[in-house]
């Protein structure tokens, strides 16, 4: 919707996304990202809530198709809303779990390019992109706060 006085955008449409920090054995498992945003990042498995889908059965099917692993939610990380953009119609609501693996074998798919498992204090340094959209450098700073308890 548009606001007649002010000439722009009053009304966004959210993208919801599902995000899980899962432990696997001890470490955490990250994959790395073919696709934007942050393509070429190690980042948790994530990905959009589809329709007719509630948001914690999204971040199980995300789990499995981008790591291979059933995993159990053991509660929300937290819910992080991104700030409006005037270089998009939506803005993206990441809801993140964490999450510990009940079955399966670490294994990389769909958005997956690798996967890893990381032990707390290991993870990849991963400065801010040089390049991309806002939404890149958003995507960024949620997952650099997530991940904070396991440098």
């Amino acid at each position: 919707m548009v606001c007649k006085a002010a000439g722009r955008r009053i009304v966004s449409h959210n993208e919801p996304v599902a995000l899980a920090l899962i432990e696997h054995d001890d470490q955490l498992v990250l994959i790395q990202r073919t696709k934007a945003p942050l393509t070429g990042y190690w980042i948790p498995p994530a990905g959009h809530v589809e329709i007719g889908e509630s948001v914690p059965q999204a971040v199980v099917r995300e789990a499995r198709e981008e790591s291979g692993l059933e995993i159990s939610l053991d509660g929300v990380v937290g819910i992080y809303s991104e700030r409006g953009r005037s270089d998009t119609k939506s803005r993206m609501v990441i809801t993140a779990f964490r999450s510990h693996s009940v079955g399966g074998v670490p294994n990389a798919g769909d958005d997956a390019g690798d996967i890893a498992l990381f032990r707390r204090g290991q993870l990849p340094h991963q400065p801010p992109p040089e390049w991309g959209t806002s939404r890149d450098y958003w995507v960024h700073e949620v997952i650099q706060s997530i991940l904070a308890n396991w440098r």
